[in-house]
């Protein structure tokens, strides 16, 4: 992949039950995990530098109260990887 950004496209099924959206965490460096973003739509685009050491994410369904699913899988991308 050219140039110093690198596009990341997650997508996921939809969670058991009657969630009312998904939030999505992400950690930079190792550091600590932070809601990205938090959508009803089962696909999120976000965009890094390519340098950084790591971009690790993960996706938790929440229902109307609040109550969020377990976890999916820790997705990571290491320095300077494009896929």
């Amino acid at each position: 992949c050219a140039g110093t950004d690198r596009t990341v496209t997650l997508n996921w099924g939809t969670s058991s039950g009657s969630p009312t959206g998904y939030r999505v965490y992400e950690s930079d460096n190792s550091g600590a995990w932070a809601v990205q973003t938090t959508t009803s739509l089962l696909t999120f685009t976000t965009s890094h530098k390519k340098n950084l050491d790591s971009v690790r994410f993960y996706i938790a369904a929440y229902d109307a109260a609040g109550n969020e699913s377990d976890e999916t899988n820790v997705i990571s991308i290491a320095k300077n990887q494009c896929s």
